[in-house]
């Protein structure tokens, strides 16, 4: 792998190289072995692997009963035995406590033996899984386009035929050459499976070139009555080669790609750039140690220098993808450009221009988080919110993005309680709740029956939630004043903004039971998040910028597949991800609950679950760390 460094301006080369050299130390220190290097060693006999298992401690026994189950089914599949054997050792492995990539491994094997014992349905039902989908994401890639290979099988055996082609057409690209002609065999049999009409349909709204090609030829093949095993190959798209730009590059050839990083390493935003930088490269080197081919790497100073030159200059040193740049204003300079490689912006351009090809945008954008509050909401049959915020927020993106999905939704905004700082903050609480109209009333019944009355004040009734923007400070002591004018009961939803960050700190303690937006990385604990904050200075403000750049390395070889298939989804550290048609990519992310000074997930029920968070400091208050909107 080669790192090499370019900047317009000179800044601290020593530093910048010792940055990374610690995290390569901190991933190779803290990754745990993989099956494969664990327990693929020379042995290819079930039943050693089995008395290896069953000798072995109980935290690393599953590495080599998935590799038994891996074998057995291996032997099925070529020599039509009996699947009891694999059966018996999958079972076994479900009484096992397993890492994420390991219960992948095992979805996947279960999957594989129903296929095996001519039960597609349960296999599709086990390979669609949300759970599977996510833990699949700490596979290699390889793994990965296995998993996609089976789940193309069970589609195509439960007569989900197109579904079959689009999975296959996605993983394509990574696909070796004898590989590659089974494939493009399993292609043509699923689409010739469909009418004239269906081809027509789906080619009129297919969403990228290749799929669109694929059903082009399935359509003239069945207008002309020709063998669906017809060569096609003349007639497909050309794989993308060095000398021929591709749209984005693919997992399966890391080694050839040279990545630039484009990110403040000088100047106002420079901890912003270096906390990006940092999480890209633990994901490198993390991917390095599991033994994937990495891209090299470039990285450029984007502080006081023209962006797109940037751009040019990166690409002709030999980028063939771009990563960055932070800044607003810079990522909306592309929108004018012809690019010639991928640009993966890390920030999210306000401009209504349509952004041209090569041009996606991913951002931690506080609007997202919003809106999908407004959906959280909804779900849970809410209707009549009661909006808290300052009137500096008042027509803030965040804000139209949360009014916009809740009234699309059925909601009504009731009541505004808009206030300047902490002073008017109970005032307008009071007032939006009709407090004062309540106690009106009081005074006015005393004053009929000349007596006092004993009396306690009533809120307005139609009011079934409240939702509150507003800085870390001031949000803590939105939850008390609440409780003060008689709405304990109402549950009460913000943004990730409210939380510090860090597992029992105090301050988070008056944010007790409102829920909110988190992103993964934030709300696990994993070894290499422990060992970031442990070593960097002031990681612990910058913890959502650390994932940002976890997930850009993630997602750049990941781009043409998910524009060719708008319903792939990636788990990343930033949430559920996903593009759209503009190229933007979407976060989904999870909703927790403070309890305690904790956060606990709320799960598709509705139920509260434990965080593995177990992080603490009661005296660092986490930071809005996305740029700056102006920036």
């Amino acid at each position: 792998m080669k790192i090499n460094f370019a900047s317009s301006r000179n800044h601290s080369l020593p530093n910048a190289l010792g940055a990374l050299l610690l995290i390569a130390v901190l991933v190779n220190c803290t990754a745990v072995p993989s099956a494969s290097s664990a327990a693929k060693a020379p042995i290819d006999n079930v039943q050693q692997l089995l008395e290896k298992a069953h000798a072995a401690p109980m935290e690393t026994r599953a590495l080599y009963l998935l590799d038994a189950a891996e074998i057995a089914l291996q032997q099925n599949d070529t020599q039509q035995n009996d699947t009891q054997q694999a059966e018996h050792i999958l079972q076994e492995i479900d009484e096992l406590k397993l890492r994420d990539d390991q219960r992948a491994r095992s979805g996947a094997l279960h999957a594989q033996l129903l296929l095996l014992q001519g039960k597609a349905e349960q296999a599709l039902t086990i390979l669609q899984t949300h759970e599977l989908q996510q833990d699949s994401a700490q596979l290699p890639a390889r793994e990965q386009t296995n998993i996609s290979l089976l789940r193309a099988k069970a589609l195509a055996a439960t007569n989900k035929f197109y579904a079959s082609a689009q999975e296959r057409i996605f993983i394509d690209s990574m696909l070796k050459d004898a590989e590659l002609e089974q494939n493009h065999q399993e292609i043509q049999r699923a689409l010739m499976n469909l009418t004239a009409a269906e081809l027509q349909q789906y080619r009129d709204k297919a969403n990228s070139d290749a799929l669109r090609r694929w059903l082009e030829l399935a359509l003239a093949a069945k207008i002309n009555q020709t063998s669906p095993l017809t060569d096609w190959s003349k007639k497909l798209p050309a794989k993308p080669t060095n000398s021929q730009p591709a749209s984005s590059p693919t997992p399966g050839n890391n080694a050839s790609q040279q990545i630039a990083l484009l990110l403040p390493q000088s100047g106002k935003l420079a901890n912003f750039g270096d906390a990006v930088r940092d999480g890209f490269f633990a994901a490198l080197y993390e991917a390095k140690h599991r033994g994937e081919a990495v891209p090299s790497v470039r990285i450029y100073d984007t502080e006081n220098v023209g962006i797109v030159a940037l751009y040019q200059q990166a690409v002709t040193e030999g980028a063939t993808a771009v990563i960055g740049p932070l800044e607003k204003n810079q990522v909306a300079q592309f929108f004018t450009q012809s690019l010639t490689v991928p640009l993966l912006a890390l920030n999210r351009a306000d401009t209504a221009q349509n952004a041209p090809a090569n041009l996606y945008q991913f951002a931690l954008a506080p609007e997202d988080e919003t809106a999908q509050l407004a959906t959280f909401a909804a779900k849970e049959k809410r209707a009549n919110a009661l909006v808290i915020v300052t009137e500096d927020e008042a027509h803030s993106h965040e804000l139209e993005a949360f009014t916009q999905r809740w009234q699309s939704l059925g909601g009504t905004v009731a009541a505004t309680a808009l206030y300047r700082d902490q002073q008017s903050l109970s005032a307008a609480i009071r007032t939006a709740l009709n407090i004062p109209r309540s106690e009106a009333r009081a005074k006015e019944m005393e004053s009929v029956l000349n007596r006092n009355i004993e009396f306690t004040p009533h809120r307005r009734r139609d009011i079934d939630m409240v939702f509150m923007l507003a800085k870390p400070a001031q949000a803590r002591l939105i939850k008390p004043l609440l409780d003060f004018y008689y709405a304990s009961d109402l549950p009460i939803y913000s943004t990730s903004r409210i939380y510090s960050g860090y597992s029992g700190a105090d301050p988070d303690r008056d944010a007790e039971k409102v829920r909110f937006t988190e992103i993964p990385w934030v709300l696990q604990q994993s070894a290499l998040k422990q060992q970031i904050i442990a070593t960097r200075a002031n990681s612990k403000n910058y913890l959502r910028l650390y994932a940002l750049g976890i997930d850009s390395f993630t997602l750049y070889p990941r781009l043409q597949q998910m524009t060719m298939n708008s319903d792939q989804h990636v788990s990343g550290q930033t949430g559920m991800l996903s593009l759209s048609v503009q190229h933007i990519v979407q976060r989904e992310l999870p909703l927790a609950e403070m309890r305690g000074g904790t956060p606990r997930v709320i799960d598709g029920n509705g139920i509260l679950a434990e965080t593995n968070d177990s992080g603490r400091d009661d005296n660092v208050e986490q930071p809005n760390t996305s740029p700056p909107a102006n920036q």
